[in-house]
């Protein structure tokens, strides 16, 4: 079998997995803020170093919103670049 084949469909997969991530933590940072802080902040372990601080940091506003703002850009740049590929697929970009 083609390797080649076999790392196209593996890199596909993995865009796939890392896009709906994206989607997934955008989503719970916009819709469900409250959940969202109460779940980041139960993902600090305690044997992290300054798990306290963490903690804190994680159900903070500051954080809530680089989540939100984050995701969001990378979602739309990807966007972008994809109806550009589409276009140029297309021809109607040179």
């Amino acid at each position: 079998m083609n390797t080649d084949i076999l790392s196209t469909i593996g890199g596909a997969i993995g865009l796939l997995i890392f896009l709906a991530v994206m989607c997934n933590l955008a989503y719970s940072a916009w819709l469900h803020p409250e959940k969202f802080k109460e779940q980041e902040a139960k993902r600090v372990k305690d044997w992290w170093p300054f798990a306290n601080y963490f903690r804190r940091y994680h159900a903070s506003n500051e954080y809530l919103w680089a989540a939100r703002i984050g995701p969001t850009i990378f979602l739309l740049i990807f966007l972008f670049l994809g109806i550009l590929g589409v276009l140029g697929y297309l021809g109607l970009i040179p």
